[in-house]
């Protein structure tokens, strides 16, 4: 059940005791609601295609986006280091979400409104 892939992520990001040092539990899906304090993570799925087999579904390959923010630099990348280290070459199951593969596509930086942006893209086949 690939759908359930967001909560998956959100239930292992909250479980990492590294992260909880520093989110404590403020990780949401899609966006943050307003006023929420500094440091916090946001997800967010941009894709999802599926393969099927001719006995019908086989996995879905996603595109997700983990966004972090934070008032201090160099704990937003300490907070990136833990999230690609939970989840880069991760093969498991979380709840019902069997998570085949997970690769590293890109890390970006940015600056905005509520302070240090870094987004993690990762490439995840699931079922």
């Amino acid at each position: 059940m690939s759908l359930g892939l967001t909560e998956a992520i959100i239930i292992k990001i909250k479980n990492d005791p590294i992260l909880k040092v520093y989110i404590e539990d403020k990780v949401f899906p899609i966006f943050a609601e307003n006023d929420t304090p500094n440091p916090y993570i946001s997800i967010r799925r941009k894709l999802i295609e599926s393969t099927y087999s001719n006995d019908g579904h086989c996995y879905d390959d996603s595109k997700i986006d983990i966004l972090i923010t934070s008032d201090n630099y160099f704990d937003n990348i300490k907070i990136a280091q833990a999230v690609r280290n939970l989840f880069e070459f991760k093969v498991e199951k979380i709840n019902d979400v069997m998570i085949f593969q997970c690769f590293l596509e890109n890390i970006d930086e940015t600056f905005g409104i509520d302070g240090y942006i870094t987004t993690i893209s990762f490439a995840i086949r699931s079922k």
